[in-house]
């Protein structure tokens, strides 16, 4: 029997945005899957750090399609790196700084850790314990010499400065990047090419799987890329309309579709 893959979102699909904690019933859904032999994929813009603390220490043979497809890692192992030049990285660092460094904080995802702008002019109401929190000097020495998968912007609150940088790093970067309203005040940045479509395209292209086994899950302009690969792509009801526009099938509860999913393989 050819084995399945599931290939799923986390913030807005399995548990609500910024959660730090993944709940039993999602955990044992994971478990199932792994149970009959088929892939369970985290595919998220989080960091591997923080997706391995949403399985509470369970060592779970799981793939995880990081930082929106830019890294790609089982526990053990890293199996791909999708890295931005570092002059690109530094003249979007001096763009961002430049025209809005009044109201945003920048992260920079390195492959084991992400680097934080603290930026002291922005309150900023989100916890940061798994970044290292810079001075803006210091911040762009560290990663001249590193090598950089993503850039992440966040706004305190939804405004049309927001708007305003996402066309902005469009239009000044194009061909170059790719550029992601990531929901909940945050615009994500990563090399071209560097999307959850080509993270999941490489884990069924690594393993030989096939298409029509592949299960996608999101609710987000970055699941876009995912959920076009396959007639098997769901969304939650609370999902962006373009988004929901897009899949074959709308869910309320990831487990209560796993469980049917096993139900009728019976």
């Amino acid at each position: 029997m050819k084995k399945n893959i599931f290939a799923v979102d986390v913030d807005g699909t399995l548990i609500q945005s910024g959660t730090g904690k993944l709940g039993e019933e999602n955990l044992n859904a994971i478990k199932t899957i792994l149970n009959h032999n088929d892939i369970f994929c985290f595919s998220s813009g989080r960091t591997f750090r923080s997706l391995k603390h949403l399985l509470k220490g369970n060592d779970l043979d799981i793939i995880y399609i990081c930082e929106n497809g830019n890294l790609i890692r089982t526990n053990n192992e890293i199996l791909f790196v999708n890295v931005i030049k570092k002059e690109l990285v530094l003249h979007i660092i001096d763009f961002l700084y430049k025209n809005h460094g009044e109201k945003i904080g920048i992260l920079v995802s390195l492959v084991d850790k992400c680097l934080y702008y603290e930026n002291k002019r922005l309150v900023i109401d989100f916890k940061t314990p798994a970044y290292e929190n810079l001075e803006y000097q210091d911040f762009l020495n560290i990663f001249k010499d590193q090598d950089v998968i993503k850039i992440s912007i966040y706004m305190n609150e939804l405004c049309d400065e927001f708007y305003e940088i996402y066309r902005d790093l469009n239009r000044l970067f194009e061909g170059q990047i790719e550029v992601f309203d990531a929901n909940n005040r945050w615009i994500d940045i990563s090399k071209i090419g560097g999307n959850k479509g080509n993270g999941v395209k490489f884990i069924v292209d690594k393993f030989n799987l096939n298409y029509d086994n592949l299960y996608t899950f999101g609710d987000g302009e970055n699941d876009l890329s995912m959920l076009s690969l396959t007639k098997n792509s769901f969304s939650p009801f609370l999902a962006l309309d373009k988004v929901k526009d897009k899949v074959n099938f709308l869910y309320s509860s990831f487990p209560k579709i796993i469980d049917a999913f096993y139900l009728d393989k019976k």
